[in-house]
């Protein structure tokens, strides 16, 4: 096999991977919502729904679209794949941007980073066989939630 042709390839799996997974995100979102009830403002939460579902759909769009495009030539690079990395990876930490629970709410604080590890784990499997899709998301989704975490143990925040 040729480089092109495994590049393809591995963009092949990452898309069909992106096309099982994306679908669950809004409802993934909808549930933690729920669950963080008062302990976050109603429009920090509408908020972290309304990205994730914007990013999902993106993701399935793109999807669709390249497996349109792909039937008829070998797609090599695909930048929409990568941008929908990014969109997951800057949507999900959203939250602790815009509403981040309070100090008298660790335990909401450790169910968001049981939601973020989850999406973290999901997308691992889909970035499996592409590198810059991997990076697209990981970096600001641990990134921001690391530097979000750690600010609130600096200031002494964390009960």
């Amino acid at each position: 096999m040729t480089s092109a042709r495994v590049r393809a390839e591995c963009l092949e799996q990452a898309n069909r991977a992106i096309l099982r997974s994306a679908p669950i995100g809004p409802p993934a979102a909808v549930l933690l919502a729920i669950i963080l009830g008062d302990a976050v403002s109603l429009h920090a939460r509408v908020a972290l729904v309304a990205a994730v579902t914007v990013a999902n759909i993106w993701g399935i769009a793109a999807t669709l679209l390249y497996r349109r495009l792909s039937r008829t030539r070998v797609i090599t690079r695909w930048w929409p794949t990568t941008a929908y990395g990014l969109l997951i990876g800057l949507s999900w930490p959203s939250l602790a941007l815009v509403g981040f629970p309070d100090a008298s709410h660790v335990d909401m604080r450790a169910i968001i980073a049981l939601f973020v590890c989850g999406v973290s784990a999901t997308q691992i499997v889909s970035a499996a066989a592409h590198r810059l899709y991997f990076f697209a998301v990981q970096v600001p989704l641990l990134g921001i939630m690391t530097l979000v975490y750690l600010a609130c143990f600096v200031r002494g925040r964390l009960a």
